[in-house]
This record gives structure tokens, C-alpha cells and sequence, in this order.
């Protein structure tokens, strides 16, 4: 089993930067379109298909995973577990809205960010992405072959660090471009990193949202 995670496309809010996206509904954009597109034809000119597609809910990953794969929506298996992360009361607001002290924290120091009441604590996002490859790894004896994740930023991040590869203290820093990729590959020791850029400490603040 293979699994290939890709970001969502851009959307108008991703463009716009400094906004908490979240679990809203914001559909892509005209490039957003483009680059899943894209992504399709770079999988097809390496013959790369899939025999499953996951894909969180919301459309903006749906409809990336929709694109790439050349599924219709009805063979699209929904996993809330790939939701990004819940910013409640904040989502669709500004980042300067937030408490600045909070705000620092979770861009900065998210071991230490304790999030107001109705959001999402980093440390649940990871636990629940964690709980997401290892069913997906349990089901290994149904689904084998190259299985295509739609996701977004955050959930690809809490993916990574769950498997171990990234650091949570720098959760936010490094970019991660719309339809950045991930290929991991199970082995008997769970999941490993075949390909795929690893955000780095001490870069510009990734437009997460």
C-alpha cells in the first residue's frame, strides 16, 4: 500500500493570506482548478493510478482529490478525519483578531498553545491523523495499491508529525505549496516517507489557512 497525500488547491482565502480558513467551506479558485490539474497530468505521465481515493469533506480537498484521480464523486470515500484544523469562533477571521499571545503560540510555540473555547488543540489534530494511518494500515489486507488522500495543510502536518518525520514545536514554520504531495509507503513498521518536501524550522510562516 501506497498512499499519496495531496494539499487542496488554492482558494480565494488562501490567496488573500492572514485568515483562519479551517473547517469553512471555501471552494477552490480558477488556479486552484488549474493546479489539481495539473497534479493529474504529472500523475499520468508517470502511469501512476489509484485504486481507492479519501478525501476530507470539504470541497476544497474533495474536489483537488476528485480532479487528480479521475473518480467520480460517489467512489470518494469521506474521512472527517482529514478535516484541517478546527479554528472555531475564529475561522474566516483575521489572525490579528486572535489574542496576540495566542496567536504567537500557535504559529510559534504550538507545544504551548492552549486554544480558546470551541477550537482544536494541535495535539488532537495529530492524535486524530495518527488514528487515520493506522486504520489505514490495519486495512491493508482490502486496500493495496497506490490510494490517493485529499487533505489540507494542517492535516498533511499532523500526518508528518504523527509518523514522526517532523518536529511539532515548528508545526506552522516552512511552506507547503497547494497540491504539494506525499508519498508514503507501509511497510512492517508502519508508514515511511518515500517522497515529499519536509517544511523546515526558522522559514516564513507557510499561508496555512
Amino acid at each position: 500500500m501506497t498512499l499519496y497525500v495531496i494539499r487542496h488547491g488554492e482558494t480565494d482565502m488562501n490567496r488573500l493570506g492572514g485568515h483562519f480558513q479551517g473547517q469553512i467551506e471555501i471552494p477552490l479558485n480558477e488556479t486552484g482548478i488549474r493546479q489539481a490539474e495539473e497534479a493529474r497530468d504529472r500523475f499520468r505521465q508517470e502511469n501512476l493510478t489509484f485504486s481507492h481515493v479519501f478525501a476530507s469533506p470539504l470541497s476544497r480537498a474533495f474536489r483537488t482529490a476528485e480532479i487528480v484521480s479521475g473518480f467520480s464523486p460517489e467512489k470518494i470515500i469521506i474521512d472527517d478525519r482529514l478535516l484541517e484544523l478546527n479554528f472555531g469562533p475564529f475561522e474566516g477571521r483575521a489572525w490579528e483578531e486572535m489574542n496576540p499571545r495566542t496567536l504567537h503560540a500557535l504559529l510559534h510555540d504550538p507545544l504551548n498553545y492552549y486554544p480558546p473555547a470551541g477550537m482544536e488543540t494541535i495535539y488532537h489534530l495529530v492524535a486524530r491523523c495518527s488514528q487515520f494511518l493506522q486504520d489505514m494500515a490495519s486495512r491493508s489486507g482490502e486496500l493495496s495499491g497506490n490510494i490517493l488522500i485529499g487533505a489540507h495543510g494542517g492535516t498533511i502536518r499532523g500526518i508528518l508529525c504523527a509518523m514522526h518525520v517532523m518536529d511539532m514545536r515548528y508545526f506552522w514554520e516552512g511552506p507547503m505549496n497547494n497540491c504539494a504531495c506525499y508519498e508514503l509507503a507501509l511497510d512492517g513498521n508502519g508508514f515511511r516517507l518515500v517522497s515529499g518536501d519536509i517544511p523546515e524550522a526558522g522559514k516564513d510562516l507557510t499561508d496555512y489557512v
